[in-house]
């Protein structure tokens, strides 16, 4: 079993965190279909779709979808954070269950404080 992160880490990770990356971790991505091409993969002469997607929340974090073209089954699929500069909690660990609470706290009172 993995032990959950530091509630202090979290905390001072959310405290610096990107407002979509809040609102990512939060509340999860959003993805948005941003381009597909036709492939072949090597060795065979089948084409699938490469689908990518991006998060509709702007926080830098893509996919990339291997679709087979006659059934639609999604063959493969790839996440890309190179473009989410300071979203993964590097040294934190994975911030999910009580720890997400944490960053949804920050989200809301980064967002709402001054409306309450």
């Amino acid at each position: 079993m993995v032990e959950p992160p530091d509630p202090q880490d979290v905390q001072e990770y959310a405290r610096n965190a990107k407002p979509a990356f809040l609102t990512c971790r939060s509340y999860g991505h959003a993805p948005l279909p941003s381009s597909v091409i036709i492939v072949t993969l090597e060795g065979s002469r089948k084409q699938y779709y490469e689908q990518t997607l991006r998060c509709r929340n702007r926080c830098g974090v893509t996919w990339m979808l291997l679709i087979d073209m006659g059934t639609g089954e999604v063959l493969e699929r790839r996440i890309n954070y190179s473009g989410a500069k300071g979203y993964l909690a590097k040294g934190i660990g994975r911030i999910q269950g009580t720890a997400r609470n944490v960053v949804r706290l920050e989200a809301i009172d980064r967002n709402f404080t001054e409306e309450l």
